[in-house]
């Protein structure tokens, strides 16, 4: 995109409640696509296109500032943007973030699809894909803690599907990219540091679980935080250790104990698994480390002289 004969942002809400912006398409200014200021509850973000934003000012394709209380943004295609998808930035109130496209952000800056601070958003069956950094950062300063992060399809990323942010991590590239994985946080001091008050990720009880046949299910087992909720992906792609959440193929509730046990018949030999746990006082968690389906027996086969 070039910088001349641009306006600096596309949409420009401020001080406002109940704006509706559905149904344009909003590309190609020199700042954000949308951007809000001071005050706009009650905003409703719909079935737009928004793209090549961010080239010569604010990167972010929508960046939510000010008062966002019942906020929403759903059903958007947000593509080949310079920063983020959508970035919320130390807002008062909690913004639902549900059914969008978000995908190849981040060509001017390598930041996160999208990128929390502050509590109670919800970040629900999107597909996020294509971005040079996370999938979506939650920061530790400001204080962000119960965010949600449920029922997403992520692929193609350079970083964690959610990153949840130290409170060290304040300097430009963690509020850009995020911090990495986290280690198992044991304490309430380490907790209250991390964004989502550090929920530790799932940890399955092995690093392989192991099948029958291509066709029988498989039990896993493992811990993650107590009353919490935890949702089972698929991980097609080989990039990473813990994720990419490519794609959610079951739920189960964890017991008072910190335990879980679910079983799943879309598994076979050769598939790999992470996991997220979701607690309604904290919010969700990195991905877990993920697991590998092995055959149970090793298929062995001889030649007609009777030799392996």
């Amino acid at each position: 995109p070039t910088t001349n004969n641009q306006s600096a942002f596309g949409v420009y809400v401020f001080n406002s409640n109940g704006v509706t912006i559905a149904r344009n398409v909003i590309a190609n200014h020199q700042g954000s696509g949308i951007i809000t200021s001071v005050r706009a509850n009650n905003l409703l973000i719909e079935n737009n296109l928004i793209e090549g934003n961010g080239f010569a000012g604010m990167p972010d394709a929508i960046r939510l500032e000010g008062e966002i209380s019942n906020a929403v943004v759903r059903g958007n295609w947000i593509r080949n943007n310079a920063g983020s998808a959508i970035f919320t930035f130390k807002p008062n109130g909690g913004a639902d973030i549900n059914g969008n496209v978000m995908s190849y952000n981040g060509q001017r800056f390598q930041r996160a699809a999208v990128y929390l601070t502050g509590n109670d958003h919800r970040v629900t069956n999107n597909q996020i894909s294509n971005q040079p950094g996370p999938g979506v950062v939650v920061a530790a300063f400001p204080d962000s803690d119960r965010n949600i992060i449920q029922d997403n399809q992520f692929s193609n990323l350079q970083g964690l599907s959610i990153d949840l942010v130290a409170q060290q991590g304040t300097n430009v590239l963690d509020y850009q990219q995020g911090d990495g994985l986290n280690p198992p946080l044991n304490t309430y001091q380490q907790q209250r540091q991390v964004g989502n008050f550090g929920i530790n990720a799932p940890r399955f009880i092995s690093r392989e679980f192991f099948s029958k046949s291509d066709n029988s299910s498989v039990t896993l087992l493992g811990e993650a935080a107590a009353g919490s909720r935890v949702q089972v992906y698929r991980v097609t792609e080989e990039a990473g250790v813990a994720g990419p959440l490519n794609e959610a193929i079951a739920t189960v509730d964890v017991d008072e104990n910190g335990q879980f046990s679910i079983t799943v018949d879309q598994l076979k030999p050769g598939d790999k698994v992470s996991a997220i746990a979701t607690h309604p006082d904290y919010g969700t968690s990195e991905p877990a480390v993920n697991a590998v389906i092995r055959p149970l027996l090793s298929q062995v086969s001889f030649d007609v002289g009777g030799k392996l």
